[in-house]
């Protein structure tokens, strides 16, 4: 791929990483390399191979099903060059029982990208970059609990006090409708920088990054198992989306609304407290009768 057209992926982030615990822009850091490079280095364990395969397996029919928003079409449509989605995800160091679990979202892409938060066994939260503009198997990156240290705050949604989390942006976008980037940011509570931690370049079109089924859900809960039990609260706060235009540029983010989005549930399966449709919601275990 030449220059023409290209996104300067600094300049892009840059203009969209209004972090609202404070308010103001901050200083955005490219440390996507030296992340690649340590995911790199690092073996997988037996039991990571396998559970990192039963996901991509889950994924195979480029469909994700759970309990959340889900976009409606006209929404889902609503941009020209570019669609971004920021949010917290309430992230516990664990589930307080043994499961698995993913939160994750698109931004209306196709192509898009995945900042998956995903809990196995009780085990601390990794995060999976997984981008569906790559040919499969999609997965690129996998980052520790250790190596999440840095992105972790403290928040409260509605009634709740003390809930840990992270401040994801998803980005896609354009500058001439052929040549798109997907870009992954994580709000840095150490350095108060975003950190770029992803990237990737492709060619597409604006009719192909609103086609299928890939792209249509905004944060969700995607259930591994059919119950479950004890566990501690996680969710989504502060959703928030912005659309690129080709004579405007960026819009300015707004939250996701009960009109732009439907809400799933079930509540056999987990309870949901709703706060503020549909952007502000969270998750925890059916209780015992």
């Amino acid at each position: 791929m030449d220059n023409v057209g290209k996104i300067n992926k600094i300049e892009e982030i840059k203009d969209l990483d209004l972090e609202p615990m404070f308010g103001e822009h901050l200083p955005v850091r490219n440390i996507e390399k030296e992340l690649m490079e340590t995911y790199l280095k690092t073996p997988l364990s037996e039991d990571a191979k396998y559970f990192q395969k039963k996901f991509i397996e889950s994924r195979a029919t480029d469909s994700v099903n759970g309990f959340g928003a889900y976009y409606k079409d006209e929404f889902r449509n609503d941009y020209e060059w570019g669609s971004i989605i920021s949010y917290f995800v309430i992230c516990p160091t664990n589930l307080g029982t043994s499961a698995a679990l993913n939160l994750t979202s698109s931004n209306r892409t196709s192509k898009g990208c995945e900042a998956l938060i995903r809990y196995e066994n009780n085990n601390p939260p990794e995060l999976w970059i997984y981008d569906w503009s790559l040919a499969r198997p999609f997965m690129n990156l996998r980052l520790s609990f250790e190596a999440l240290s840095d992105y972790f705050t403290t928040i409260q949604v509605g009634e709740l006090h003390g809930q840990q989390a992270i401040y994801i942006q998803l980005t896609t976008s354009t500058n001439d409708g052929t040549n798109w980037s997907n870009l992954v940011g994580l709000t840095n509570y150490s350095a108060l920088t975003v950190d770029l931690i992803y990237e990737s370049q492709y060619i597409a079109s604006t009719s192909i990054q609103k086609s299928g089924i890939v792209g249509s859900w905004g944060p969700i809960l995607e259930p591994v198992q059919s119950s479950y039990t004890s566990m501690n609260f996680v969710g989504f706060r502060s959703i928030a989306l912005a659309k690129k235009d080709s004579s405007e540029g960026w819009s300015t983010p707004t939250s996701l609304i009960k009109s732009q989005s439907n809400f799933v549930t079930d509540n056999t399966k987990l309870a949901t407290i709703v706060f503020d449709y549909n952007s502000n919601y969270v998750f925890r275990a059916v209780p015992s009768v």
